[in-house]
């Protein structure tokens, strides 16, 4: 995989924690950015994957009703914890 060069203004208390967070890990300022960013659009991409699986679903009839899922999850919790 190659590396991008990018560049971003962030506002000086961000920048201040982003130093304060390099300092404490022993890391780069770059490095705890990019793990940030990663983290981040790894956690977007996640959702948004799963929202078009659901859209998808919808789509093709592959719902469940109301009942059936407060059914499904008072077989998971117990009897008593959705009353």
């Amino acid at each position: 995989m190659t590396n991008k060069s990018f560049s971003l203004r962030l506002p000086e208390e961000t920048e201040n924690k982003l130093k304060m967070i390099a300092k404490a890990t022993g890391r780069t300022k770059s490095f705890i950015a990019l793990s940030a960013i990663e983290e981040y659009v790894d956690l977007q991409a996640w959702q948004i994957e799963g929202i078009l699986r659901g859209l998808e679903q919808i789509e093709i009839g592959e719902v469940l009703s109301h009942e059936e899922v407060v059914k499904m999850w008072k077989e998971r919790l117990g009897e008593g914890y959705l009353d």
